[in-house]
Formats: structure tokens, sequence, C-alpha cells
């Protein structure tokens, strides 16, 4: 790994510390404009300066850097946000100590060498590189104060450095502990570890209905269907909080949900399947946190059952018969001779079917 730059003096360290301190709390106004809570990546940052502290929130050059106001709570809204295609990285990194890190492009023009750019691009397996520079706002806002310092972060190595390091995202949005997959590096402060940050994951949506078939011959429409959910990344502790919206195909259902909880969260909700003949009818629930959306339908079909011919009657052989164009009854064949003379059109039903 590389060595820490020893050629600045220890008073310009500390002068250094206590300008970002006053610095940094002046421009926590600004971060109303700068970012917003709709920012997907969350955790935290861990520099440990020039003393090389481990990550025990004891060293105060760097220490721990927030990348959501979200792991705090905290009142001024902030974050940075990772995009799930290729592209740019966007927003403001927190620290105590250093004040805004920056990844917007607009703040990075100028950089050392390289694509300016924070960026991450995806490979097949869905793991994203990210490459280019962040900067630390307070030491180029010091001007002439900062010593010398520019406060540039460089987050990929590139062919020439003298040892490979960077930061990967993997699929689930986790990034793995090691110099090639989770370190920064800054000429003044050394490195940065991304480790215990994370990228939000989109949740993740299972619905079923039940009944998923109603004969209205035993049961007339309209009938009360319960839709049930188990949705999971919807952790408000995570920023993962989701808005959730229950619609049906046919119109008559619409209603909004908020599902927020650790783990996977279960729920349901009791709606009416109308009196509007033979269709099946499609419920879809659709949750939307920071990162993304995910859903997953259940398909409800009324319909009658099938009848064989007994005694020249048509009886009742649990299965499914045609419903007149009313959808609340049940058509009839009482006079038979066969079992064919009981069959009409069978309905398009199926079981619950995911997304």
């Amino acid at each position: 790994m590389y060595k820490m730059k020893n050629k600045k003096s220890s008073k310009k360290k500390i002068f250094l510390t206590l300008f970002v301190l006053i610095i940094s709390f002046s421009v926590v106004s600004v971060a109303k404009i700068k970012a917003g809570t709709t920012d997907n990546g969350m955790g935290w940052l861990w520099g440990p300066g020039a003393s090389g502290t481990s990550n025990d929130g004891t060293n105060t050059n760097v220490g721990w850097v927030s990348m959501n106001n979200l792991n705090t709570n905290g009142p001024v809204s902030y974050g940075v946000d990772i995009p799930k295609a290729n592209g740019n990285l966007s927003g403001y990194a927190w620290s105590e100590n250093i004040g805004w890190v920056s990844f917007n492009q607009s703040d990075l023009t100028g950089c050392p060498s390289g694509t300016c750019a924070a960026q991450i691009s995806y490979d097949q397996n869905n793991v994203g590189t990210v490459t280019g520079w962040a900067r630390i706002m307070s030491i180029p806002q010091a001007g002439s104060d900062a010593g010398g310092w520019q406060g540039w972060i460089k987050l990929h190595s590139v062919a020439g450095d003298p040892v490979s390091y960077g930061v990967q995202i993997n699929s689930d949005g986790t990034i793995t502990d090691g110099q090639t997959t989770s370190y920064a590096w800054s000429d003044e402060l050394g490195w940065i570890d991304f480790s215990q940050s994370f990228v939000m994951p989109s949740p993740v949506v299972q619905l079923s209905a039940t009944p998923n078939i109603i004969y209205v011959d035993q049961t007339p429409l309209p009938q009360s269907v319960t839709v049930s959910w188990q949705v999971t990344n919807c952790d408000p502790t995570k920023g993962e909080k989701c808005s959730c919206q229950l619609v049906s195909s046919d119109g008559t259902t619409n209603k909004s949900e908020t599902i927020s909880g650790s783990g996977t969260v279960s729920g349901s909700d009791n709606i009416v399947f109308p009196n509007s003949g033979t269709d099946p009818i499609t419920y879809t629930l659709t949750c939307t946190n920071a990162n993304g959306s995910g859903n997953n339908k259940a398909i409800v079909t009324a319909g009658c059952d099938r009848q064989l011919c007994s005694a020249g009657q048509c009886t009742k052989n649990n299965s499914n018969f045609v419903l007149t164009t009313t959808g609340s009854t049940c058509t009839s064949s009482p006079q038979c001779t066969t079992s064919a003379d009981c069959t009409s059109t069978n309905l398009d039903w199926r079981e619950v079917s995911p997304n």
C-alpha cells in the first residue's frame, strides 16, 4: 500500500483540522441545495488519516464519513447517489472532521489526471467498478490557507500506479473489504475505506390472493378477497422505507400502502372482487424506495363448478363451468345424456403467478 506523505508539517496538519471543523459547519445551509434523501448510497466511509489509526473511531484526521443523512437521521438532507446502470455518481458525503466530500461532476473539474468524474461501470455479473475522483470540498474552499493541499480522493488505481486499489460494488449492493475492492486514496490523508458503505437494494415483493378462484354458484359476487404480501428492503434505519401501490387490472382497486420494517415485512388487505364478468383480475403491488422499485402480481378468477351427467341431471364436480354475461350466475344444463352435455367453455384461470 502507499505510504503517507510526511513532508507536511504537524503544525500544518493541526491547522487544517481546526480550519475544517469551522468551515464544514458554515456550509451546512448549502446542503439542502446540494443533496436529497432520494440518494441510494448508505453506510460509512472510514479514513484513518495521516496517523494511520485503524477504524476504531478514535482518529480525527478524517474519521467516519456518512454517505447519507439517514445514517443518523440528521436534519440536513444529503447523500451520494450511485446509478444502477453505467454512469456518474453524484451527491455529497459528510464528515464532522473534514466537511463535505463531493462526488458531483461539477466539483471535480481540474482533477490531477485521467477522467475526473466519479463513474461506475458494471460487468456481466452486475459488479460495479468505481473510477475517477471525489473531493474534500473544505480544502479548495480554504484557498491559500490549505497549505498546498488539494483534497482529491482517487477512487481507483490506473496503469503506472505503484499498487493496485479501488472500489467495487457487488451485485447485492455490498462492498467487500479489500485493497482492490474497498479502498480509495488521498495524497494528503491516505486510504479511505468504503467497506462499511453499501448501495440500498430495491424492494423485493411477493404477493398472493385468497381465494384466487371464486365459484359464484356457491358464493355470489361481489366477494371479499384477501391480498397478502411479503416485502424486503424497506428498513427505515437503512433509508429503505417503501411507498407501495396496490392496483387492479379492472381499475376497481387503487390503494397506497407505506411498508416499513427490518427484514421481511408481511401484511395484507381486504379488497372487493366486483360483479364484473368472467375475465380474470390481476392485482399488482409495486413498492418503491430510494434505489428503485419491485413488484409482483396475483390473479383472481370468477368461475363455476363444472357439472357431470348423473341420472339425466348435471351435478357439481369441483371444476370450471362458464359464467353467464352478468357474472353473477352460472349456466346449467339440467337435462343430459352424457357428461359432454354439461360441459361448457372453460375459463382461463390459473394459480397465482409471480411477476
